[in-house]
């Protein structure tokens, strides 16, 4: 197996980043924008099974409208998630 010359992947490294620069701010808001989503996405889960124990469990109704509430924004916050994606890439 032949050994990797570091010093060349180096260089096509700062090659490519002069490419980049200009939009490196772009491409910083787009990654946080797809992991804020991946985020947003991840809680759903749990929001449902929270509402699952403490809300139907014990037939709470105020605990199932907090986490309703709470599923609504993390809709709305990977909605515009997404729109920030797609606006940039």
């Amino acid at each position: 197996m032949k050994k990797r010359n570091l010093k060349n992947d180096w260089a096509l490294f700062s090659y490519i980043t002069a490419y980049i620069k200009p939009y490196l701010g772009i491409l910083l808001l787009a990654t946080i924008a797809l992991a804020g989503n991946l985020i947003l996405l991840l809680l759903r889960p749990y929001l449902t099974k929270q509402v699952i124990d403490l809300g139907f469990a014990t037939n709470d109704i105020n605990v199932i409208e907090y986490y309703a509430v709470i599923y609504g924004l993390t809709i709305i916050g990977s909605v515009l998630c997404i729109f920030v994606e797609k606006l940039f890439f």
